[in-house]
C-alpha cells in the first residue's frame, strides 16, 4: 500500500491509500519519470480518472488491471476528486492549491525527476521546483519503475 504521510497529505493518490493496488497495464506510462508525472498531473486536472489511474501504481504490487474492482474505485475516486477545487477529501486545503484548484495543473510542465536506485527497484522524485507553469505549486510526486515504465506511487503536499 502506498504511503500517505499524515502531515503531508496525498492528493488524488489518497485514492491509492484506499486500494490494494491501482493503475493499469501501462496505458500512458512512460520510460521517463518526468513524462509520467506530467501526464498524471494533466489527467488529474482534466478529471480523467482512467488516464490518471493508468499512471498510478501501488508501491509494492505495481499497476492494477483495468477490469479489477480496484481500478473502478480508483477511476471514480480520481474523477470525483477533480470536481472539488480544494480536494478536501484528499487532505489538501484550498489555500494550499492555486486559485483554480487542481485544474491549474492542466498546463503544468515537469522539468525533471531525481532517480535513485533502491533495494526494491528504481524510484524517482519530482519536487515542487520541478513542476513549472503552476503558480503556488505545493505538490511533490514519487514514482517507481515497473517493467521499465514509471508510475506515480505517492503525491504529497509540501507544507513548508
Amino acid at each position: 500500500m502506498p504511503k500517505v504521510r499524515p502531515v503531508r497529505a496525498g492528493l488524488a493518490i489518497a485514492a491509492i491509500a484506499m486500494l490494494p493496488a491501482l493503475a493499469a497495464c501501462g496505458d500512458g506510462a512512460s520510460d521517463d519519470p518526468a513524462k509520467s508525472a506530467e501526464s498524471f498531473l494533466h489527467a488529474l486536472a482534466d478529471g480523467d480518472g482512467e488516464k490518471a489511474c493508468s499512471l498510478m501504481a501501488d508501491e509494492e504490487s505495481g499497476p492494477a488491471e483495468p477490469d479489477s474492482s480496484e481500478w473502478s474505485t480508483c477511476v471514480s475516486s480520481v474523477t470525483e476528486a477533480a470536481k472539488d477545487p480544494g480536494l478536501g477529501d484528499f487532505g489538501i486545503a484550498p489555500a494550499n492549491l492555486p486559485d483554480e484548484g487542481i485544474a491549474a495543473y492542466s498546463d503544468a510542465k515537469v522539468t525533471g525527476a531525481e532517480v535513485k536506485d533502491s533495494s526494491d527497484g528504481p524510484k524517482a522524485s519530482v519536487d515542487r521546483e520541478m513542476i513549472t507553469g503552476v503558480e503556488n505549486n505545493s505538490l511533490e510526486i514519487e514514482l517507481r519503475s515497473f517493467d521499465d515504465l514509471w508510475y506515480v506511487t505517492d503525491v504529497d503536499e509540501e507544507t513548508g
